[in-house]
């Protein structure tokens, strides 16, 4: 049962995210002037997103949010909840970089780090980048187009971030438009909630005008909003919970891994844990039976070539050696137990780069609230720690001291 719940949830949050593919458009909208489309930059924060996010449902307008990596890791759901309401998603780089002064690779890595993000966040990877400044080059272009994204720019530009009153932003917006209008605004910035004030009077008289609001697709055009539920929906699903594994990783790591997971795939406390050592690496986890390595793992760990393959838990040697029988180098993750291997997990998370000033605890003699903290720990790569509510908590103080912990989440009851 558990392993048919964790299915259905992965599938139904891709298909809910998947923008760009066919759906329902938006039905009986007279739009004698065309379609322009409202796009927001350097989010998602909680305050301006959120505002943002609000002002358009209200008004019943989709939109297109180029997403900073960093902010994704910090505040995961508001990217969640834009993706659910139909807005699309598009990179922004994972920190803001003036891509002008990166390197061939950085320009990559930046880009490539915000859409594994995304992917751990339940997002589709996008296609579209819009350089942070929009300051591009024939180089820089070049580069994104190398690896099948497109980069994209806007034609209208009130310069929200400078200043201006809303009356004074929804002036200038409604002054430029035309047919395929591409209007850059902001979500992610301290005067977002002002940005946020002129967008009814932006889309009210846009509407008057008629002109109607479409999102960005995945080649840059401006299209009508996908209506109802999405048609393009894929199932990520095998005859077991072993080939579904596979089925995800494939989905999720088209191109390789760097490093992969191997947990158990008969009982449920390791590979909750090792959620944030999954999305600190940046790896696929894959199940196995615990007395040797099952063959369409064997295969999905040849397609991925990751450089190490971490054996956590239970797994018998059998499994590690038939890792190493690929060429592939191991490390094993093992302790005396579900709670001491969740700290162990955490610890070594934490050493390749887990953001450690919080910690999630959930209880390890049921999965539901772990299986829940699972998805976030991934996301923001803070540990997760299973409790026995047997025990006094003396064990689980001490490992959330070691970590270095400032806040500590608990999870459920």
């Amino acid at each position: 049962m558990g392993t048919r719940v964790i299915t259905l949830t992965l599938t139904l949050t891709l298909a809910a995210t998947g923008i760009g593919g066919p759906g329902t458009s938006a039905a009986a909208e007279s739009c004698p002037s065309g379609h322009v489309a409202l796009t927001f930059d350097d989010g998602p924060v909680p305050a301006g997103t959120g505002a943002v996010l609000d002002a358009l449902r209200v008004r019943g307008v989709q939109a297109t949010f180029f997403v900073v990596g960093s902010r994704v890791a910090a505040y995961p759901g508001w990217v969640v909840r834009a993706a659910a309401e139909g807005h699309a998603i598009g990179n922004h780089t994972w920190n803001h970089e003036q891509l002008t002064r990166l390197s061939d690779a950085a320009i990559v890595s930046t880009l490539q780090r915000t859409n594994d993000q995304l992917a751990f966040t339940g997002i589709r990877r996008p296609t579209l980048v819009r350089p942070p400044y929009g300051a591009h080059s024939g180089r820089v272009d070049a580069v994104i187009r190398s690896q099948g994204w497109i980069p994209l720019l806007w034609s209208v530009d009130p310069q929200d971030w400078r200043g201006g009153s809303p009356p004074a932003i929804a002036s200038y917006v409604l002054g430029r438009l035309h047919p395929g209008a591409v209007i850059l605004l902001h979500d992610g910035i301290r005067r977002s909630g002002i940005t946020a004030e002129a967008l009814p009077a932006i889309i009210d008289g846009a509407r008057a005008r008629g002109f109607c609001f479409g999102v960005l697709d995945d080649r840059g055009s401006v299209v009508p909003p996908v209506r109802g539920p999405a048609q393009n929906v894929s199932a990520l699903a095998g005859p077991d919970r072993f080939a579904t594994a596979v089925a995800v990783s494939r989905a999720g790591w088209p191109t390789g891994a760097g490093a992969a997971l191997l947990v158990s795939g008969e009982r449920f406390p390791d590979a909750l844990s090792a959620a944030t050592l999954a999305g600190t690496v940046r790896g696929p986890l894959l199940l196995t039976p615990e007395r040797g390595l099952e063959p369409a793992v064997a295969a999905e760990l040849s397609r991925l070539r990751p450089a190490v393959v971490y054996v956590i838990g239970p797994l018998s040697d059998a499994v590690e050696v038939g890792v190493q029988g690929l060429g592939i180098g191991t490390v094993r993750l093992r302790a005396q137990d579900r709670y001491a291997t969740s700290t162990l997990l955490a610890e070594s998370a934490t050493a390749l780069g887990a953001e450690t000033s919080t910690v999630l605890v959930a209880s390890g003699t049921d999965f539901a609230d772990a299986l829940t903290a699972s998805a976030v720990a991934a996301a923001t790569r803070h540990p997760i720690l299973l409790t026995d509510p047997r025990e006094d908590g003396v064990r689980l103080a001490a490992a959330v001291a070691r970590l270095g912990a400032r806040r500590t989440i608990v999870v459920g009851g």
